[in-house]
């Protein structure tokens, strides 16, 4: 094997060096481009490696001391000592095990100071971590007493007193009065409610507990369809319970008097002095849903085995050089490592960890051994394929049936919401599908009905984890349990998450477990529950994973006008189909979770379950135009050509894209071929082809290596999944072509409307040119401050784009490396209260992610002949409201809107308009560029080893304070093949309330001349900015939303385009000329024939 560190044969000084053998050590200090890929090759053949990734910290800080020591109980402030502190160091307290985040109040390389609640316990452990670090060393400190004593006031009884938290109290009634009797203690939780003398634990706040006493008087109380009739004297609480529901009927609810829960069949009241009634009431148990009754029903159904059977053959060359290579590493692998000698290995090769970034994964080898035990064609085969997946399956569930443990393998409380669930964690409820009904020679079942028990105790308590799911902070439908409601749509719009990557395979495994059994092996867990009562049986759990993960799935994918007629709601469904557009809305690094959605799907298909009288108007998703406008929008994305990186030749011909989000790899990644592969699949079983052709040229050609790595693709799939080896023997069946390239008969532009996303294309060719502009919502992980976005890909070369990263440094989301304005904001405080992951928001005048920011921004846009344009108020997404303490608010924007226009391939015309309310905070434009620029007067020019170049020129502000900067440094890590290194910062160094730039890009072929530009003015009416270069003029209203009067532009000879933006579209406008000595003037008149403005009020005319 040939072993290489960050591209380079036996390592670097800078990447780290690896050995012969494969020992990596890292660098001494952080590499530019981390995490560093490990790549190990064949000495005989290239084309058979395999890459992971190293992630390199820096040595943490290092502790001394924290103060006070001791520590009380209750709010804390402490103040650490050490070295090595930076901006962002979080203090981690941990107490009784449980480490908590303290609130960070101030950093100095020498000094923390952090806030928080310390609870009651011994000690207290206190670490520090700086971003991107390990941990430092441990400092424990004990906790003293001098805890907070809270009141206690115990009415009509004795205890009452100041106490701390925690203490338990005795508490004693006073004698009743005469004639009355003690009846129970109400207002605080007590051991026992009915006894005189009985005791409380001190809660953390003050608290008042009563004694209550009756007449002696007895009240009748009736329990209609229940038990616990009788007599009762008033503030007696009484045991009820509902009685067994008749058959085909659940308990529903209590109604009548009060009781503590309604919709428990067993609770309790409290006897009020009154004669009562209360009735248990039933209703009709909703139904399971079980139209497909055999096995395989996930993915693949019985009518689809002959088919794949017959591909299974060695004359099929996809067969015999990718499937059967890849079944044979399995068996092989299930025989050397996990079963050797037909026995478990006590050395398991699979840590059973939450993350399934090491180690041999038990699902990724299941699947293939499962999937070949139902296509071999050799039924002995096929016995044996199952056996082995059966063993891998029940080795995992066996563990993970104890219950949940963290770290133990398979049991840890994230297993099935976390890292691994996500990469493959479709891959176990398919396994149970697929070797469900497999029997042996002897017919006995190869899944005993032991098997089964312990299999759904694992899925019942996994289908919990993700109700309850958490992983990225709201990642699950809330209220859980409700479905097909409005409650699920917060504030009458679409819940935002639900198009989050976590949410969508938790939304996926849910699903797919629900699908996996039968009801003869599903039995009710509580016998006075319908079956459907969720958590009563596995299969209860698809009315949820329907009726509320997929009922706000499809309020964000869905057709807004379509998702409100569905759901009932007024009007035209404004706001719903925030991610119908097309493109993932966190980025094409998480974009792969589309295959999380369209598995769920498919296994919905073949399950039976495309029918809204089972599913709800939701599973319209299924045949949504989101899946079209995904496949349109992807291939949009995709520089022209591949090319072979001259740092990575190993990956062989590669796509780049115009990108966005967190982002590692700045190329399509083998993973993508999923989300074609399965939506292919899912058409399939439905009768249609409409993206057939696509999906198939897409996973042949489009991932590393192309054509002549399908075979790579297909054999060694262990670093993404083995899932992508049996689509792509799904989706291409006896036949490796690709067929042709479908994206020349596509249109050359591409809007997604909701994210305001637009990419447009002169062609196809190699020498194509590539416009792309962003300015979406930004509410969710991995959506980054790059509203205003944009980038331009000529011949070959990214002239400018986002600096693409995933950055752990805090700097790498924020406007600066996203070609967008950095607007200084002000706050009260002076530094705002913030959390530590947005310090670089705050300093590098960011918008702001996560939903913290004021609200969306808007954006319209349009294109014509020979252009697109592009205009977004911004403005919401720089303001940083805080209701809850509005002196750490930072809300000074009061202006942030950009206007774009691409013009004839090779001109970018951008005006900027920029408002505070205070002086002397920066307004900056920002610009990546992939090589160092010269800068003279006002013109910035951008060189690229190919000879061409990018002229940057800048009108206004004038006086312009321009410079540019190596920042590919700053993060950590850059994505893999990012080409930009600079960033060219503009800004008026006078920073007054009001600023506005206007600059003009032009790319060039080597040898070809600047066209010169000047800021001009109209000559009178509304007041226009414009620019004049070669044959062009374009102007600019200088105030968003100017009324627009008769104006007139006076423009030099030689122009012949006239280009005016911000008129009201769709109006028209009379344009007359007159020649004059200078040049030309042109009369704008609103309301006149002759010219409407576009969609987005931009009028193009000859002149």
């Amino acid at each position: 094997m040939i072993w290489s560190a960050g591209g380079i044969k036996g390592g670097s000084a800078a990447a780290g060096t690896i050995s012969t053998t494969g020992l990596y050590k890292a660098p001494v200090t952080l590499p530019g481009q981390n995490p560093v890929q490990i790549t190990a090759s064949s000495v005989t053949d290239n084309r058979i490696k395999d890459s992971t990734y190293v992630i390199i910290l820096s040595k943490g800080p290092i502790l001394d001391s924290v103060s006070p020591n001791p520590l009380n109980t209750g709010t804390i402030n402490v103040t650490l000592t050490g070295k090595g502190f930076v901006q962002g160091a979080t203090v981690v307290d941990t107490s009784n095990g449980s480490p908590v985040q303290l609130s960070t109040t101030s950093v100095t390389s020498t000094t923390i100071k952090a806030t928080g609640y310390q609870p009651s316990a011994p000690n207290a452990t206190f670490t520090v971590r700086n971003p991107g670090s390990g941990v430092s060393n441990a400092i424990t400190v004990p906790v003293a007493g001098g805890a907070t004593a809270y009141t206690l006031n115990v009415v009509n009884g004795t205890g009452s007193g100041s106490y701390t938290a925690g203490t338990t109290v005795s508490i004693q009634a006073n004698a009743p009065p005469q004639g009355s009797t003690f009846t129970n203690w109400t207002g605080a939780t007590v051991q026992n409610p009915t006894a005189s003398s009985t005791t409380l634990v001190m809660p953390a706040a003050n608290t008042t507990v009563t004694a209550n006493y009756s007449n002696g008087t007895k009240y009748q109380l009736t329990v209609v369809s229940g038990t616990g009739s009788g007599s009762y004297a008033a503030g007696t609480t009484v045991a009820i319970t509902a009685n067994s529901p008749p058959a085909g009927m659940t308990f529903s609810k209590w109604t009548g008097a009060t009781v503590q829960s309604a919709t428990s069949p067993s609770t309790t009241l409290t006897m009020p002095a009154a004669a009562a009634t209360v009735t248990a009431n039933y209703a009709t148990a909703a139904q399971i849903p079980f139209p497909v009754t055999t096995h395989p029903r996930l993915w693949i159904t019985q009518a689809d085995l002959p088919k794949l059977r017959g591909w299974a053959v060695a004359s099929n060359p996809l067969y015999a050089q990718g499937m059967a290579p890849l079944l044979s590493q399995a068996v092989n692998i299930y025989n050397t490592q996990f079963f050797p000698g037909g026995v478990a290995n006590p050395n398991y090769p699979d840590p059973g960890d939450t993350q399934g970034y090491q180690g041999y994964l038990t699902e990724q080898y299941g699947l293939v051994l499962a999937f070949n035990s139902l296509i071999d064609p050799d039924p002995a085969n096929r016995i044996k394929y199952a056996q082995y997946a059966r063993n891998l399956l029940m080795h995992a569930m066996n563990q993970a049936a104890l219950g949940t443990l963290a770290g133990a393998p398979f049991r840890d409380p994230l297993f099935a919401t976390y890292n691994r669930a996500n990469g493959s964690g479709e891959q176990w409820p398919l396994i149970v599908d697929w070797i469900y009904s497999a029997t042996d020679a002897s017919n006995n079942p190869i899944l005993t009905v032991a098997d089964k028990a312990t299999i759904r105790k694992v899925f019942l308590l996994w289908s919990t984890a993700c109700l309850n799911a958490s992983t990225a902070y709201g990642d699950h439908p809330v209220p859980i349990g409700a479905t097909n409601s409005a409650q699920l749509l917060p504030g009458n719009a679409p819940y935002r998450m639900a198009s989050n990557n976590y949410y969508l395979g938790h939304a996926r495994l849910l699903t797919m477990m629900a699908l996996s059994f039968d009801p003869a092996d599903d039995p009710v867990i509580n016998a006075s529950l319908a079956p459907s009562a969720m958590g009563n049986t596995l299969r209860s759990y698809i009315l949820n994973a329907n009726g509320a993960w997929l009922y706000q799935m499809y309020a964000m994918m869905g057709e807004p006008a379509t998702v409100a007629a569905d759901y009932g709601i007024a009007g035209n469904g404004a706001g719903f189909g925030l991610a119908s557009g097309g493109l993932p809305p966190e980025g094409m690094l998480y974009g792969h979770s589309f295959a999380y959605i369209l598995g769920q799907l498919l296994a919905l298909q073949t399950a039976g379950f495309n029918n809204p009288a089972y599913s709800g108007p939701q599973i319209k998703l299924i045949g949504a135009p989101v899946w079209d406008r995904f496949v349109q929008g992807y291939l949009a994305s995709m520089t022209p050509t591949a090319q072979v990186a001259a740092t990575e030749p190993w990956l062989g011909p590669i796509y780049q894209y115009a990108s966005f989000g967190d982002l590692l790899r700045l190329y399509v990644t083998p993973d993508v071929m999923q989300p074609f592969a399965l939506l292919s699949l899912l058409e399939g079983q439905q009768g249609q082809a409409t993206h057939a052709a696509v999906a198939r040229w897409f996973s042949v050609n489009a991932v590393p290596g192309g054509a002549a790595g399908l075979m790579t693709n297909i054999t060694n799939p262990w670093s993404w999944s083995s899932t992508q080896s049996i689509l792509y023997f799904m989706l291409l069946g006896n036949s490796t072509s690709g067929g042709f390239d479908p994206r020349p008969a596509m249109p050359l532009n591409y809007v997604d409307a909701p994210a305001a996303r637009i990419i447009a294309k002169t062609d196809w060719t190699a020498n194509g040119t590539m416009f792309d502009y962003r300015a979406s919502w930004n509410s969710i992980n991995h959506q980054l401050g790059d509203a205003g976005q944009f980038e331009f890909f000529r011949k070959g070369d990214w002239l400018t784009k986002e600096m693409s990263n995933y950055d752990n440094n805090t700097v790498g989301m924020t406007t600066k490396y996203h070609n967008s304005l950095g607007l200084k904001n002000w706050c009260a405080n002076g530094t705002p209260n913030i959390s530590w992951f947005e310090a670089g928001e705050w300093a590098n005048g960011s918008q702001w992610i996560l939903a913290q920011s004021a609200g969306d921004p808007t954006t319209v846009n349009s294109s014509g002949t020979g252009y697109v344009y592009a205009a977004s108020d911004l403005t919401k997404l720089y303001n940083r409201p805080n209701v809850y303490s509005p002196n750490d608010a930072a809300v000074d924007i009061t202006q942030a809107t950009r206007s774009v226009l691409w013009l004839d391939g090779d001109y970018i015309v951008v005006y900027d308009r920029a408002t505070s309310v205070h002086t002397g905070l920066f307004k900056t434009f920002n610009l990546s560029l992939a090589t160092a620029p010269t800068i003279v007067g006002n013109v910035t020019t951008e060189t690229m080893p190919s000879g061409q170049k990018l002229f940057v020129q800048t009108l206004l502000p004038q006086n312009a304070a321009i410079k540019s900067v190596y920042a590919a440094s700053d993060l950590n890590p850059i994505a893999e093949l990012e080409p930009m290194t600079q960033i060219l910062s503009i800004q008026d160094p006078a920073m007054p309330q009001n600023t506005r730039f206007l600059h003009v890009l032009q790319g060039a072929d080597a040898g070809t001349a600047m066209a010169a530009a000047t800021k001009v003015a109209n000559a009178n009416g509304t007041a226009f900015d414009g620019a004049v270069f070669g044959k062009y003029a374009v102007y600019f209203p200088v105030n968003k939303g100017a009324v627009i009067a008769t104006s007139t532009f006076v423009v030099p000879a030689g122009v012949h385009t006239f280009v005016v933006t911000g008129l009201t579209p769709g109006a028209a406008y009379g344009i007359t000329t007159t020649a004059t000595a200078g040049g030309v003037t042109v009369t704008l008149t609103p309301g006149v024939a002759g010219s409407t403005a576009d969609a987005a009020g931009v009028i193009k005319a000859t002149i």
